[in-house]
């Protein structure tokens, strides 16, 4: 079915808007993937329904397997597609080096043709600008690191950090920033007890209150010291025994809190975190600011008056110096992007359709042996398609097992898998692996 819509001669159009992007896997291959969802097509799910793209919504025009891609020849296999059909109104990308260059040369022979950054790049790429020189912001990412390493096999494991991106890692910074805010907001409940309900008036509590309370009302505690209780309750009625309500009344919180296992965990695990209230509001500023643009171009399109649209939703004086900072960017890249675009036409902001694509194609193609790109670049197109009883009978009907043997060959020749086995290795007489 993949080859079956690979082959499909697509419609010969005037508006389309080509979505690109390079994938690549281990080994030496690469493949350019061009997708492509007519102007008429684009406007109409914008206006009608306001959502974001789905695969459906696409065809993949393009698939092309390269050993190198230069500008010179990502201008060459764009020519060749627009012969077939047709120059576009758009091309969108997240801008990679050969990509660009390759687009930016198409654009010299068809002037016509507008080139979009895709906003989920470029605001990443703002993002590493904005916050790559920024100490606070790296001993941040180091303390999350470490307090996942740190609480992985512990009960604090529903609190963990998230996973920090190895690549592309200003682009999941957001849920880092999400992540430490909600972590703030549970400390301001003060119930710890998810991480433990026993309180114990050990001498690191003793210690703490020393700085509070009255050698008299430490010696009387001491006689709780060997004991662990199983809960608040328990805690307070044997301080109630020993201090009397008095005490109590006036000094009960703070030895609560000071013998409170639950939170002197939380504390020594999560206590860095709130050195970092300051930086995380403005972060937090910084980050609404993407989410609103995003979300208004990915559902709304790009269009001449998307700047004016995108600043009635923020608020400029209520920001501080650093968010402001990044508004003035924001603003400088919504303007270039919005003056290429005649009044009256939507355009395409983001290419997140490929990358979902290729992410659902990563997710399949990773039940193979080895990751390098063969035959199930194929399932790309599939999943652009909408599969019905029709289709599924016009694909059998139209494609045989033996044309995806042939087409697998003439593009990869053998692949690395087969080039393994034809290795000798030594036959070691052991239990056969399952």
């Amino acid at each position: 079915m993949g080859l079956y819509e690979f082959n499909r001669k697509k419609e010969y159009r005037e508006d389309w808007i080509f979505i690109l992007d390079m994938t690549i896997e281990l080994g030496a291959a690469k493949c350019l993937v061009v997708l492509g969802i007519s102007q008429e097509k684009f406007t109409r799910i914008v206006k009608e329904e306001v959502r974001s793209l789905q695969h459906e919504d696409v065809e993949v025009l393009s698939l092309e397997i390269m050993d190198k891609s230069p500008g010179t020849v990502i201008l060459e296999k764009l020519k060749k597609l627009a012969e077939c059909v047709g120059t576009p109104v758009q091309i969108i990308s997240d801008w990679g080096s050969d990509i660009k260059k390759g687009i930016n040369l198409y654009k010299e022979e068809n002037p016509g043709v507008i080139l979009t950054y895709d906003i989920t790049h470029k605001m990443a790429n703002l993002l590493k600008k904005e916050l790559l020189p920024d100490e606070n912001f790296k001993t941040f990412l180091r303390q999350c690191s470490l307090t996942r390493q740190k609480v992985q096999q512990t009960k604090l494991y529903f609190l963990i950090p998230p996973k920090q991106r190895t690549k592309a890692r200003y682009h999941n910074v957001d849920v880092l920033i999400e992540w430490a805010i909600k972590v703030i907001e549970y400390e301001k409940h003060q119930d710890f007890s998810q991480i433990s309900t026993t309180y114990n008036l050990d001498d690191k509590a003793l210690f703490l209150l020393s700085f509070t309370l009255d050698v008299d009302i430490l010696n009387i505690l001491k006689n709780l010291t060997p004991f662990v209780y199983k809960n608040r309750q328990e805690f307070t009625e044997a301080l109630m025994k020993h201090l009397g309500k008095e005490l109590c009344v006036v000094h009960g919180e703070i030895i609560c809190q000071h013998s409170d296992l639950g939170r002197r965990s939380f504390y020594h695990k999560f206590g860095w975190l709130f050195n970092y209230e300051q930086d995380l509001d403005t972060y937090t500023e910084i980050f609404t600011q993407i989410h609103s643009v995003q979300k208004q171009l990915k559902t709304q399109g790009l269009h001449s008056e998307s700047l004016k649209e995108w600043l009635k939703t923020i608020s400029i004086d209520s920001l501080t110096p650093k968010g402001q900072k990044f508004h003035e960017k924001m603003i400088a890249y919504l303007t270039f992007e919005t003056n290429q675009i005649p009044v009256g036409q939507i355009l395409l902001g983001t290419s997140d359709i490929v990358e979902s694509l290729f992410g659902k194609y990563k997710f399949f193609a990773a039940r193979r042996p080895l990751k390098d790109i063969g035959a199930s670049i194929l399932l790309i197109p599939l999943f652009t398609l909408k599969i019905t009883t029709s289709s599924v009978k016009q694909a059998m009907e139209s494609i045989r097992f033996i044309d995806v043997i042939s087409w697998t060959e003439s593009i990869f020749g053998s692949s690395m898998l087969s080039q393994r086995r034809n290795l000798k290795f030594a036959n070691i007489s052991d239990t056969e692996p399952a």
